[in-house]
């Protein structure tokens, strides 16, 4: 199953794919999910093939992401509306049973909180991003270390709170870049984040009443987060390996973007011409009921 593990395309995945029609051992449900995606998709029995991989995988090694893809290629494939609506519900409501059983597991926890927005009319009532922050105390015990965990605790608190509440948040920024040694992927989430905020600051009190003070004193913090991140950035793209900093990646044009506006951060203290050696981060102490605090907020 190499092969499929590497996604090796040509010769060997045709190889692969033969192969696997004479296997029937159940345990390699999740390899004939992506043949019958792909080779195997004008199958006479594909869209039962499916399904039943669908139903019969909540347990397995499929992550939700697989599953929900699973979902809506039949719905769309097949022309099935009313299955999607159901199997998104049972398979969103399984991976939260499974939240529930394993606490401590922040990727798990992580995937779930993207898929809660997306899939909000599936999910209904029946759970929320405050239930899985309650878990968090727990997460923290074992991951405050990670720099991926802090990423996600940033997700979550603006999840459970109003995103222009920057307190919280820029801890929880700083903690993922420092635990992730400084690395573009975390600092690249930290300046889009806070370019996003910085663009839509001006009109944010309109949106969230319980702003207080100038939205222009909002706005020159922001860009004084964005250039400091941004600055970091773009020197660490010289030993990026995740491919965020290429041209043509995710960040390209926004980076542009993002250069020019640090001439405007005329009293920020990361702005030029401070040595970039100065803006690097340090942990932030963050006690391990914060999420307690936000939601009772």
């Amino acid at each position: 199953m190499f092969v499929f593990l590497n996604n090796m395309e040509g010769a060997p995945r045709e190889r692969a794919v033969e192969l696997l029609e004479q296997e029937s051992d159940p345990s390699l449900d999740w390899v004939r999910r992506q043949v019958y995606l792909d080779e195997w998709r004008n199958k006479p029995d594909a869209e039962q093939e499916l399904i039943r991989i669908q139903r019969e995988n909540l347990g397995g090694r499929l992550s939700l992401k697989e599953h929900l893809r699973t979902i809506e290629t039949i719905t769309q494939r097949y022309d099935r509306p009313f299955y999607g609506a159901d199997a998104k519900a049972e398979t969103l409501a399984h991976f939260y049973e499974r939240h529930l059983l394993h606490p401590q597991d922040y990727w798990l926890a992580d995937e779930l909180l993207k898929q809660l927005g997306e899939n909000s009319r599936a999910v209904g009532d029946s759970y929320s991003a405050q239930d899985i922050a309650r878990s968090w105390h727990e997460m923290h015990d074992l991951s405050q270390y990670s720099g991926f965990f802090w990423r996600f605790s940033a997700y979550l608190v603006q999840a459970v709170s109003n995103p222009y509440a920057l307190d919280a948040q820029s801890d929880f920024y700083a903690n993922a870049i420092y635990y992730g040694n400084h690395q573009s992927t975390h600092l690249g989430e930290a300046m889009g984040h806070y370019h996003w905020l910085y663009r839509s600051a001006l009109t944010a009190h309109e949106r969230y009443s319980d702003l207080d003070g100038d939205p222009e004193e909002l706005r020159d913090e922001l860009l004084c987060k964005l250039v400091r991140a941004s600055r970091l950035f773009e020197a660490s793209c010289p030993a990026d390996v995740s491919g965020i900093c290429k041209v043509g990646g995710y960040f390209d044009a926004e980076r542009n973007e993002i250069r020019r506006l640090w001439p405007k951060a005329k009293n920020c203290r990361y702005a030029p011409p401070a040595a970039v050696s100065t803006l690097r981060y340090s942990p932030r102490d963050i006690p391990a009921d914060i999420f307690e605090e936000l939601i009772d907020d």
